[in-house]
């Protein structure tokens, strides 16, 4: 093998010392080249894309629940989501209207700021009126997977230890013998028209008629979620798949939401 006569070579050998820190010994290669550009960025916004702001200012004690009760009243009565299998539809308002019930009726039954309310059912359109309401109360709402195996649940609902509970009939019917036998778990609010002893109805908390929680629907202008520390105070605890063990806790702020929504 010859040498290439065009081409330049260096040596051999290159003597390295042990000790040599790589950031160091960029910081003194660099150095060499002085005030020479070293790199440019040329980055152009797409003329057909839309651009929002640069910056997002959030208020410290701004509570999740009480932003989506502001953000989705300003759709008023558009369809906001259907029931694919029953055609049943909520509009924003309803939407609105629901989760502020619900807020108002929790604290009445006892949750308190900190507090953690569970969700154990399948899809549903209640769903989100509960996870908004929840949120407004400055209580902390963690979901359970219907489909958890006995041990899953256990494992879970130790870590988050919710006293208060809104469980679809069905998923209550497949964890019956573990919910009985959690000393944490004080209400269990069934979703539904089935009513069981000592337990809540969902329409309990979200409606205003006879024998509910509140006697007359809460009105927008005189609704206030509870107040927050938004970048301590924990909103969801969520939980990781369980692919390579049990499921692990994940804790998101108020902050946290709102700034992952904001993007």
């Amino acid at each position: 093998m010859l040498r290439h006569r065009k081409y330049l070579y260096g040596p051999d050998t290159h003597l390295i010392p042990a000790k040599l820190n790589l950031g160091d010994f960029f910081i003194r290669r660099l150095s060499e080249h002085g005030n020479k550009i070293a790199m440019t960025f040329k980055m152009l916004r797409h003329p057909k894309y839309v651009y929002g702001p640069d910056m997002h200012l959030i208020p410290a004690k701004l509570n999740l629940g009480d932003l989506l009760i502001r953000r989705l009243s300003e759709h008023g009565n558009k369809i906001a989501m259907i029931n694919g299998a029953t055609d049943e539809r909520l509009t924003y308002n309803e939407i609105v209207q629901t989760s502020m019930n619900i807020a108002v009726s929790l604290i009445r039954i006892g949750v308190k700021r900190g507090d953690v309310v569970g969700i154990c059912a399948e899809s549903r359109l209640e769903n989100w009126c509960t996870v908004i309401g929840i949120a407004c109360t400055a209580a902390v709402m963690t979901p359970f997977n219907i489909g958890y195996v006995k041990d899953e649940l256990k494992h879970v609902m130790n870590i988050s230890k919710p006293k208060f509970l809104f469980c679809s009939m069905q998923g209550y019917k497949a964890h019956e013998t573990i919910l009985k036998n959690l000393d944490f778990l004080k209400h269990i609010i069934l979703f539904g028209d089935e009513r069981l002893d000592g337990a809540l109805l969902y329409k309990d908390l979200a409606t205003a008629v006879p024998n509910s929680i509140i006697s007359r629907n809460v009105k927008f202008e005189e609704f206030q979620g509870v107040e927050v520390e938004g970048q301590t105070d924990t909103a969801f605890i969520m939980y990781s798949s369980g692919t390579t063990g049990l499921p692990k806790g994940v804790v998101l702020s108020h902050l946290n939401v709102i700034s992952a929504t904001s993007l």
